[in-house]
């Protein structure tokens, strides 16, 4: 039976938090992989300045490409249209039968699972994953992770050290001509500069 991570969001760049929160559950839960999958358009947040899903899927490509144990999935970018969780596991279940998932989420999402598109349909179908740095708001995240329990989810809360880092951070430091490139991938960065990406 897979153990399969699901972490998704716009990826607008993907940095290097992302993929350290990736490799650490990796390892930390013996997953067979992760699946980094950008979102069309997320149905949770205001994008205004999200760049096309072609570029985000590079550059999630390129970050990827030193793990093998992470794959980088267009499937929310073919469906078009708002990116629900719920209907990206219903296809993944398809694709993977009989797998366990579990979606990954940061703790300012994993706070608002309850009030998700079909949460009944997600927690049929994943383990949820909240992760918060050491020393934050974790005792929200298991306070919140025991509601869920109490509607029939299983939770995992995990409290990791990882880089300081945001994608809104990342493209107000290129709009100001200022260093972000030790918050990505090397190919990451040369991918944004041959692109001039994030410019405005």
């Amino acid at each position: 039976m897979q153990k399969i991570g699901i972490l998704g969001g716009t990826f607008n760049p993907i940095h290097l938090g992302h993929i350290q929160l990736a490799e650490a559950l990796l390892s930390k839960h013996h997953l067979d992989k992760i699946l980094l999958i950008p979102a069309a358009r997320p149905p949770h947040k205001p994008a205004p300045d999200l760049i096309a899903g072609k570029r985000r899927l590079a550059m999630c490509r390129l970050a990827a490409q030193n793990n093998p144990q992470l794959e980088v999935s267009d499937i929310e970018l073919q469906r078009n249209g708002q990116s629900y969780t719920a209907d990206t596991l219903e296809q993944l279940q398809g694709v993977y039968p009989g797998a366990v998932f579990y979606l990954i989420t940061g703790a300012d999402m994993f706070l608002t699972l309850r009030d998700w598109v079909s949460f009944e349909k997600i927690i049929k179908n994943a383990v949820l994953c909240g992760v918060t740095r050491a020393g934050t708001n974790a005792p929200d995240l298991y306070t919140y992770a025991k509601k869920l329990e109490s509607l029939g989810a299983e939770t995992i809360v995990e409290e990791l050290n990882l880089i300081d880092a945001s994608s809104t951070e990342i493209r107000a430091l290129i709009r100001s001509g200022r260093d972000y490139q030790s918050f990505t991938h090397p190919a990451v960065a040369q991918y944004i500069k041959e692109n001039a990406l994030y410019q405005q």
